[in-house]
């Protein structure tokens, strides 16, 4: 009882002192657009903090179930100028099979590589250029990536090393028939001509290529080439 006369009478103090309470002002406020002003004014940020909190783990969370789950094809993109287009189309497209249940096909785009047509004194001087084709370089060396969506000069060069597949061995007849124009033929390490790769000539990839449609080339290492030739037809619609 003494401790409720106490707490009425600091109360009372308070109000003759003219000190508010957060209670007392919301009170006095007489309008709703007033009081979420108050509250927006003194307390945003109890909102804002733990709101991108959530949103950083969350996030956090969404790049570490990405990073490690099983990808079914590993595509390194060589001069794309608007990698996140391409892994929008991609990410569209591994949704929608996994919607209809065909498939849990999950692909990975390794972006970032860099090969000019003409490597001159002037490119080979570039270091970051340098290390881009290194890179790439180490990439088929260690069979890490089996497919590649590139400019075609970057096709013709590692066909010429065996690094891709003929796909006539792959593709059927019919399929090579309705391809037509969009065949790359290169010559591989014993200068037999070959069906390098195939021009990806829709909009998306040719504006991601700036103007220029890319190649998509499957990996002469790759064992189980199906999901790579499933993606290949879907593309090259």
């Amino acid at each position: 009882m003494e401790n409720k006369i106490k707490d009425s009478s600091e109360n009372t103090m308070k109000n003759e002192l003219g000190y508010m309470t957060d209670e007392m002002m919301m009170k006095s406020i007489d309008t709703p657009k007033k009081k979420l002003q108050y509250f927006w004014d003194y307390y945003k940020w109890y909102v804002i903090i733990p709101a991108l909190i959530l949103i950083f783990v969350v996030f956090g969370i969404r790049t570490f179930l990405m990073e490690n789950r099983e990808t079914s094809i590993y595509i390194s993109m060589i001069n794309c100028k608007d990698e996140y287009s391409v892994d929008e189309y991609l990410t569209a497209y591994s949704d929608e099979l996994q919607e209809r249940g065909e498939t849990q096909e999950t692909f990975r785009l390794e972006g970032g590589f860099i090969h000019p047509e003409v490597v001159d004194e002037m490119t080979a001087a570039d270091s970051m250029v340098t290390a881009s084709i290194q890179r790439y370089q180490a990439e088929v060396i260690s069979k890490r990536s089996e497919a590649v969506i590139a400019s075609d000069w970057v096709v013709r060069e590692y066909a010429a090393a065996d690094a891709y597949c003929d796909l006539t061995t792959v593709l059927s007849e019919q399929q090579l028939e309705e391809l037509g124009d969009q065949l790359l033929y290169c010559k591989n390490m014993e200068g037999e001509e070959i069906v390098a790769g195939v021009y990806l000539k829709s909009s998306l990839f040719v504006d991601a290529y700036e103007g220029n449609p890319p190649v998509f080339a499957i990996a002469s290492y790759l064992e189980d080439k199906t999901i790579a030739v499933k993606f290949l037809i879907h593309c090259a619609k």
